[in-house]
């Protein structure tokens, strides 16, 4: 009898913290662990990318704003553990519940909406053609990254996959890339690392429009997300962001 006592007592003590961590909301550990896991890149400059054996970029910088609001707001520290990811495994990791939120230059398409929530637009961008000034070659190299949102303009040549765009930088400098289609504030960037021996030639219709993505459960992290980025806005400190990085 004694025995039953025990176990019925263990049961009812145990139970609610059970069903209690089960309806948990990833916000709701977020705030409880104090830490929050974000998912950001190092290929992709200027919004990621390491220089001078520093990770840095805009993408960086609006994590940091973004959890410092978040803490504010409820009143609880929270630290940033980063989760390094690339164009093709960003999602995967987001699904995987490997990271909290992917702040990666991540473009909001219909076919990701079916498995990720973003967060409002904050930034869009418009695709252009960077090429080189002068191409000898009879079939010129497109080059493009792996894993992009990317539209094939109507250039004739051969499209080649690059790892990242610092990989193409790269291939620019050296003389086996004529062109890449990119997004206007990546482009700006590769042209101040491989100087005037390229140019923007054109500004294409598709535009990008970026996100923070979440899990699609994570409704009240949407929530909160959404309400710093207005505030960023509103203070000022986003446009100093802009003026800093892109």
């Amino acid at each position: 009898m004694k025995k039953q006592l025990l176990l019925s007592l263990s049961i009812f003590f145990f139970l609610p913290t059970t069903l209690a961590n089960a309806k948990r909301t990833t916000l709701q550990r977020i705030l409880q662990k104090g830490e929050i896991t974000v998912c950001a890149r190092k290929d992709i400059p200027p919004f990621g990318f390491v220089a001078k054996k520093k990770w840095q970029g805009f993408d960086l910088q609006l994590s940091q704003h973004i959890v410092k609001y978040i803490a504010k707001q409820h009143k609880n520290p929270i630290k940033v553990k980063w989760n390094v990811v690339n164009a093709l495994t960003r999602l995967g990791e987001l699904l995987g519940a490997k990271c909290d939120l992917v702040v990666a230059a991540f473009s909001v398409t219909p076919e990701r909406k079916q498995y990720v929530a973003f967060s409002d637009v904050y930034l869009t961008a418009k695709k252009v053609i960077l090429a080189r000034k002068k191409i000898k070659r009879n079939k010129p190299v497109m080059a493009l990254v792996q894993g992009t949102t990317h539209q094939i303009a109507r250039l004739s040549g051969v499209v080649k996959s690059f790892h990242s765009y610092l990989a193409i930088i790269k291939g620019m400098k050296n003389n086996t890339v004529d062109y890449t289609i990119t997004d206007g504030p990546i482009a700006r960037f590769m042209l101040n690392r491989v100087g005037s021996t390229f140019l923007i030639t054109k500004t294409l219709k598709q535009k990008e429009k970026y996100g923070i993505g979440m899990r699609k459960q994570d409704t009240d992290l949407l929530k909160v997300v959404n309400k710093a980025l207005a505030a960023l806005k509103k203070s000022g400190d986003f446009k100093k962001l802009i003026s800093k990085w892109l």
